[in-house]
């Protein structure tokens, strides 16, 4: 079993772990997570592939993707961004993302889901 840690997030391998996200249109954003083992020995996804992406819903085209980057990968540390031109499109409404990934043995393991709630921001800068 795998443990998946963001802050205060757990989660299992058989299952996803829920994090509902909140994002603000027209900035940066940033979601750092580290793959743990039940025994809390980092998963190295230095040969694994992630992919995580933002929708309506499963069949519905994909509204943005995040950018994956390998922090650390031997020590399981990943992260996901969103420049502030991508948080610029998304729409507040119901969204959901996942991340998933795909380890150099071909397992392919969702390990975080969750709502996406859009936050609008009140000042602007040009």
């Amino acid at each position: 079993m795998m443990r998946f840690l963001c802050k205060l997030i757990e989660g299992r391998a058989m299952s996803a772990s829920t994090y509902n996200i909140s994002i603000e249109r027209n900035v940066d954003f940033c979601l750092v997570l580290t793959l743990k083992d039940d025994t809390g020995t980092a998963i190295d996804v230095t040969n694994a592939t992630i992919d995580s992406e933002i929708k309506q819903d499963y069949y519905l085209p994909t509204i943005q993707t995040f950018t994956v980057t390998k922090v650390t990968p031997a020590s399981g540390l990943i992260k996901l961004t969103l420049t502030a031109a991508q948080t610029a499109i998304l729409h507040p409404g119901p969204l959901k993302y996942d991340v998933l990934v795909k380890y150099a043995d071909g397992t392919i393991q969702k390990i975080l889901k969750g709502a996406v709630a859009i936050d609008t921001n009140i000042s602007t800068l040009s």
